[in-house]
């Protein structure tokens, strides 16, 4: 159960020392000498008028594993405490891409920088961004040539996802020791498939990169295991969240997956002496870290309540199958919303939309919200009535 502090307080001290060594460029009476070298000094760094050019050129360098990075943004600088944070924010965002997003976030142990902005902030000067990585350029690409034989060895082609998810997650279980004796080594998927050894962090990124490779929708997800620091996983199977613990389940296994796409109320159920619960950077949640169990990284990434294929029922305006119509039903609709919205690429199963869908117009948008909201304010009035009837009094 072993998760690198990074999640909380040691790449959290990192981030401050970055800030504190920011500095504001004088515009007024600069020193000649000063001035000519920090002219050159630009010229020197690759420079960006664009937010999104900045970000792609640090996930770019982060994935080329180089220690030491530097650039110059113009005009689009985030008006914030820290630009930085949130420029390494976005570059470590979810891209879909299997050695980005999460993968590239756990490759990083930590990092310190120094960067300046002028008086009227028009220009962000990153002088030194200098990344401390679990494994070098050569160790990830001995990594993608374990993977490829790999992924010919299990025979991938023409599964199914569940049917994928499953050879990979049966593989990493069997052949993963779980590292007693943590190093920095032991935090890597290189150290997992390559050395067959590491903490939760290392399965964790693993399994993230083989689920993705093979069009598995995955996560990185950590909180606390048994009331330590721990990493797990979900992955979307058959349009649902799922979560999994092949860490656990690699240390437990006897022939079973007991933590395999499991659901929030039945993870822990074929072992009750365990528990997982998501979980946040408490020390300081507002630089790079995700909070896992809040209600927007929920909403975007919906978990099942119980294991792939128990029966899940929904009802109108239960959008999460718990048997409630609440708040948190009235969120998950707005969700939705939002996604259909944007085009994005759904979170939602079917069922879920149509149960999202009270009012029966054929979409589930801000209106149903509304309605659902109404309808739980009204049980707290004493109101016992079904949904669709109370729809039918609300619409009058």
């Amino acid at each position: 159960m072993n998760l690198r502090k990074k999640i909380s307080s040691v790449l959290l001290s990192l981030i401050l020392t970055c800030n504190s060594a920011a500095f504001t460029e004088s515009n007024a009476a600069e020193n000649i000498i000063n001035s000519v070298s920090l002219s050159s000094d630009l010229q020197a760094r690759p420079s960006f008028s664009s937010f999104e050019d900045a970000v792609s050129y640090v996930r770019e360098q982060l994935k080329q594993r180089n220690p030491d990075i530097s650039f110059v943004l113009y005009n689009d600088i985030p008006q914030s405490d820290s630009p930085i944070d949130d420029i390494v924010r976005s570059a470590l965002s979810e891209t879909g891409k299997s050695t980005e997003g999460d993968y590239l976030y756990l490759s990083i142990r930590s990092y310190s920088c120094r960067y300046s902005t002028n008086s009227s902030k028009t220009r962000l000067t990153v002088t030194s961004f200098t990344p401390v990585y679990n494994t070098t350029y050569e160790q990830e690409q001995t990594l993608t040539e374990y993977i490829e034989n790999l992924k010919r060895s299990l025979r991938l082609d023409g599964m199914s996802d569940y049917q994928k998810a499953e050879s990979i997650y049966n593989y990493i279980a069997e052949n993963v020791h779980y590292a007693n004796s943590a190093s920095d080594d032991t935090y890597s998927a290189y150290s997992a498939l390559v050395n067959g050894t590491a903490v939760c962090q290392g399965y964790s990124q693993l399994l993230y990169r083989l689920f993705l490779e093979e069009g598995i929708p995955c996560r990185f997800v950590g909180g606390l295991g048994n009331g330590g620091n721990h990493a797990w996983n979900i992955a979307k199977i058959d349009g649902i969240y799922y979560q999994l613990d092949v860490t656990w389940d690699s240390t437990l296994r006897k022939g079973n997956k007991v933590y395999f796409l499991r659901g929030t109320k039945d993870f822990d159920e074929l072992s009750p002496q365990n528990s997982h619960i998501l979980g946040a950077d408490t020390t300081n949640s507002e630089n790079i870290h995700t909070d896992y169990s809040s209600a927007e990284f929920l909403a975007e990434y919906p978990i099942s309540d119980y294991a792939y294929g128990s029966a899940v029922k929904y009802s109108k305006g239960d959008i999460n199958s718990d048997g409630s119509v609440n708040s948190v039903d009235a969120s998950l609709a707005m969700a939705i919303y939002t996604q259909m919205s944007s085009e994005s690429q759904l979170s939602f199963s079917n069922a879920q939309i149509s149960a999202g869908d009270v009012n029966s117009d054929g979409s589930t948008n801000s209106i149903d919200a509304s309605v659902i909201m109404a309808y739980y304010s009204s049980l707290s009035t004493g109101n016992n009535s079904e949904i669709t009837e109370f729809i039918i009094n609300y619409s009058k």
